[in-house]
C-alpha cells in the first residue's frame, strides 16, 4: 500500500466481497486464491514435496457464493495461492514455519496490548543490530516499503555506528512486531576506507570515498535556525507536527553551505515519523473482516499494485532542490525511504555551481519526516563493496544453523513476532577500516489486531484507493488525536523488549 494508477482498471478492483465470518475460537485456515476464489479449511496440511495443500473445508467463489454447503476433500496447488490467513500459527523443527516456503501468512486472531492506543502499536520490516563500540544497537531496518509480495525490493542501508570488526562480523536480525517477515537475502557490504575517510552510498547504489565533509552554515525553518539539531548525526532530530486539515500540507527548510570545490554531494539521515504506519495500521482497520481479501488481491492482483501505492506517493518524499550552474532551482531528486525505526543515510550528488555559497531547499510533508544529520561531503572517487554471505545464521532458543536458506535466493527466511537470528560473517584478510552496509530484500506482512476489526468501514476502504487525496484530509483530525503520544506508545509495545 505504499504510483499513479495503471490507465486501465476494472471496477470490480474497488468492490468489497462479503467476507467469510468465523467464530474468534475457531481454528481456521483461510486460502485465498489468485482467482478470487476461497477456501476455508478447518483440517489442512502441507505436502512440500508435491507443492499443494491438502485439507478439508468449504469452497467460495470470488463473489463469496457458497460453492460447496459442506465440507469436502480439497487439493490446492501452491503456486495458484495468493495469502494463507489463519488463526494457528504453524512451525516446524527449529522454529522456522513450516512447509511455508512459497507462501504468506496472515493472522487474524492476535491482540496485544498496547497502552493508549492500538493504531500505536509498534510495527516494522526486519531491524538490524550491530555493535557500536558499548553494545549492539539498532543501526538499520529493511525493505521497509515492501508490505506485501508484489512490493519486494531490494535496500541497502548504511550501518554508520558500527565499529570496525576484524575477524567476525556479528549481526542480529529480530523480529519485534506483529508481522511475517519473509527475508530473499541477508548479505553484509564492507568497504575498504581510511581512517581520515566515511563511504556514503548514493539511492541510485553508487559508492564513494569522502574525505571532506562541511556541515552547514544555516539550517532555517519556520520555527528558526536549527542548526544544532542537524550537524550531527546524534538522535537529536528535527521534526514537526502534521497540519490539523491535511495530511499533504508542505514545508520548507532552507540549508546554507559554504563554498567547496570539486564534485559534492548532500549527507542527509532521515526517517519517517509514525503518520505513514498510523495511515496503514488504520486503512486496515477499516478492511476489518476482509483484511484477508485485500492483502491476498495486492499479492495475486497486479492491477493492484500501482493504486495500493497511490495513498502514500500523494505523501511524498523528501524533495531536494538547489541551484543548478545556471543558478536556476532545480528539483535534483526525492528521498522515498519509507520506515520510522532507524535513519537511513543517503549521498544525493549535486549540480556543480558557481556561487560563493551553496543553498540546498528541501521540501517535504509537514509531520512525516524526522531529519538526523545534514552535510555537504567531497566526493574522491567511486568503490566497489566487498559481498559477504553469512556464514552462520543462528535462531535464539535454537542450534539449527539457517545459512543455507539464507544464502538461496530461491528461498524465503521466514520470521514471526519475537524471532531473533543472529548471523555471522568473515571478513576479508585486510584490517581494514571498513565501512559496513547490510544488503537485504524481501517483504512483510502486517498482522490484524482483533481490536481494529470493530471500526470496519468499507466506504473508507474505497475512499483510500479511488480518492487518495480527500482520504488524508480526513484522517488528519484523527491522527492530530494520535500524535502526540504515538512515538512513547510505538517504542514501549515492542515484541521484543
Amino acid at each position: 500500500m505504499v504510483g499513479c494508477g495503471p490507465s486501465s482498471i476494472t471496477k470490480n478492483i474497488y468492490e468489497l466481497q462479503k467476507p467469510v465470518l468465523l467464530q474468534a475460537d475457531t481454528k481456521f485456515m483461510k486460502v485465498h486464491m489468485k482467482n478470487g476464489d476461497l477456501y476455508v479449511m478447518s483440517e489442512w496440511n502441507f505436502d512440500n514435496q508435491n507443492e499443494q495443500m491438502n485439507g478439508k473445508g468449504k469452497k467460495y467463489n470470488a463473489n463469496r457464493k457458497e460453492i460447496n454447503n459442506i465440507a469436502a476433500m480439497h487439493l490446492i496447488p501452491f503456486d495458484e495461492i495468493a495469502l494463507l490467513e489463519t488463526s494457528d500459527i504453524v512451525r516446524g523443527d527449529g522454529g522456522q514455519i513450516a512447509s511455508m516456503s512459497v507462501l504468506s501468512l496472515l493472522n487474524l486472531l492476535i491482540t496485544v496490548p498496547c497502552l493508549t492506543d492500538p493504531k500505536a502499536c509498534f510495527g516494522s520490516c526486519p531491524t538490524f543490530y550491530a555493535y557500536d563500540g558499548d553494545k549492539r544497537s539498532l543501526m538499520a531496518e529493511g525493505f521497509s516499503s515492501s508490505i506485501a509480495r508484489i512490493y519486494e525490493e531490494q535496500d541497502i542501508d548504511m550501518l554508520y555506528h558500527t565499529v570496525n570488526q576484524k575477524d567476525t562480523f556479528e549481526l542480529e536480525i529480530r523480529n519485534e512486531a506483529l508481522e511475517t517477515h519473509m527475508i530473499r537475502y541477508c548479505d553484509l557490504f564492507v568497504v575498504p576506507r581510511l581512517e581520515s575517510e566515511r563511504i556514503f552510498k548514493t539511492p541510485e547504489g553508487q559508492f564513494y570515498n569522502t574525505s571532506t565533509i562541511v556541515e552547514p552554515i544555516s539550517c532555517i525553518t519556520k520555527e528558526g535556525d536549527i542548526l544544532n539539531n542537524i550537524k550531527h548525526f546524534d538522535k537529536r532530530e528535527r521534526y514537526s507536527l502534521a497540519d490539523s486539515s491535511n495530511l499533504i500540507e508542505k514545508e520548507i527548510i532552507e540549508i546554507t553551505f559554504p563554498a567547496v570545490e570539486g564534485d559534492l554531494g548532500l549527507v542527509i539521515a532521515s526517517r519517517q515519523t509514525l503518520m505513514t504506519t498510523f495511515l496503514l495500521y488504520q486503512t486496515m482497520a477499516y478492511m476489518g473482516n476482509s483484511v484477508g481479501y485485500w492483502t491476498a488481491k495486492l499479492n495475486g492482483d497486479l492491477r493492484v499494485k500501482n493504486i495500493g501505492r497511490s495513498m502514500f506517493q500523494h505523501l511524498g518524499g523528501i524533495e531536494i532542490i538547489c541551484q543548478d550552474s545556471n543558478g536556476k532551482l532545480k528539483l535534483i531528486h526525492e528521498i522515498n525511504e519509507m520506515g520510522p525505526i532507524a535513519s537511513d543515510v543517503q549521498l544525493i550528488k549535486l549540480p556543480s555551481t558557481k556561487n560563493q555559497s551553496i543553498h540546498i531547499k528541501l521540501r517535504m510533508t509537514k509531520g512525516l519526516w524526522r531529519i538526523d544529520y545534514l552535510a555537504l561531503a567531497k566526493i574522491d572517487k567511486e568503490t566497489i563493496p566487498i559481498r559477504l554471505k553469512a556464514e552462520k545464521l543462528i535462531l535464539h532458543g535454537s542450534n539449527d544453523d539457517y545459512k543455507d536458506i539464507l544464502n538461496d535466493t530461491s528461498l524465503y527466511l521466514k520470521s514471526l513476532p519475537g524471532d531473533r537470528y543472529t548471523a555471522k560473517y568473515i571478513m576479508p584478510e585486510e584490517p581494514g577500516p571498513y565501512e559496513y552496509f547490510i544488503n537485504s530484500k524481501g517483504y512483510y506482512l502486517e498482522w490484524m489486531r482483533k481490536e481494529w476489526i470493530r471500526e470496519e468501514d468499507p466506504k473508507k476502504v474505497i475512499m483510500a484507493f479511488k480518492k487518495p487525496k480527500r482520504y488524508l484530509k480526513e484522517m488528519a483530525a484523527l491522527f492530530k488525536k494520535s500524535e502526540p503520544y504515538m512515538e512513547s506508545v510505538f517504542w514501549n509495545s515492542k515484541h521484543i523488549q
